[in-house]
């Protein structure tokens, strides 16, 4: 599900999509941190949560640029 927390713009399709799948890959990986989280002391994870969500979103822009970087590169080779 796309988050709620403000109006998504998008031009096309794609760009919806591609929201949506960066919001539950960080869904996903905020359930993982949560998990290992659990055993620290009582609101360490709520704590720090504007900055874990930060970083993971710093990590998931920067996976996906090298990604699209490495699709041109790859793209550029081939003709």
């Amino acid at each position: 599900m796309v988050d709620n927390s403000g109006p998504v713009k998008a031009l096309r399709v794609g760009q919806l999509d591609a929201a949506e799948l960066d919001n539950e890959v960080l869904n996903l990986t905020k359930s993982q941190l949560n998990h290992v989280f659990k055993y620290l002391q009582t609101g360490v994870f709520a704590r720090y949560n504007p900055e874990i969500n930060a970083l993971l979103k710093l990590v998931l822009w920067k996976v996906s640029t090298d990604f699209k970087q490495n699709l041109i590169v790859i793209s550029k080779r081939t003709y």
